[in-house]
């Protein structure tokens, strides 16, 4: 942990090492959903375009907007050798020193429960803080946690902030129980 991007699993770009990379955004790049799955970068002159791994979208544009310049570590992603332009996948953010940063994803809620979210099954899925925010535990993590409406909670978890600004919640650690 500590660092976001490419997550354990993935295979994309992940057999070389990082690469710094040093620029403005130029641009983001959408999904048929409307999410952001992208950027267009440019450098010295060129134009580079970074695969985001999903849910972190949201997250990037706190962090840089288009003619901002910031610094990231990527893998070669690869692609058709008549490519437009070199593709690759983002690994992380870096600070000054060219150091990764810690994920602002990576997260912990603490907070009183003022609803309980419903899957589509219409099973408990998760929990509504009283501020608003929901924390995704699935249906088994409902039953492990014991999460209760009025109860207090403490999530751990990959933050993401949805379309309507709200923090929405993947959690790993319920209360001390991991999922």
């Amino acid at each position: 942990e500590g660092t976001w991007g490419l997550h354990p699993g993935d295979t994309v770009g992940m057999d070389s090492t990082p690469e710094l990379l040093a620029g403005t955004c130029r641009q983001f790049l959408f999904s048929p959903d409307g999410d952001i799955e992208g950027l267009l970068l440019t450098l010295q002159g060129r134009t580079v375009q970074i695969v985001l791994p999903p849910g972190i979208g949201a997250e990037v544009t706190r962090l840089t907007t288009p003619g901002k310049r910031f610094r990231l570590l990527v893998h070669p992603q690869g692609g058709a050798a008549d490519a437009v332009h070199p593709l690759y996948a983002f690994d992380s953010f870096v600070d000054s020193s060219g150091k990764p940063t810690k994920s602002p994803g990576a997260e912990e809620i603490k907070a009183m429960i003022a609803g309980i979210h419903l899957g589509i099954t219409g099973a408990p899925n998760g929990v509504i803080t009283v501020s608003g925010e929901i924390i995704l535990v699935g249906e088994a993590g409902m039953e492990t946690t014991g999460l209760k409406l009025n109860g207090k909670v403490r999530a751990v978890g990959h933050s993401r902030v949805t379309l309507l600004g709200q923090r929405l919640m993947i959690a790993r650690q319920i209360n001390g129980i991991d999922l």
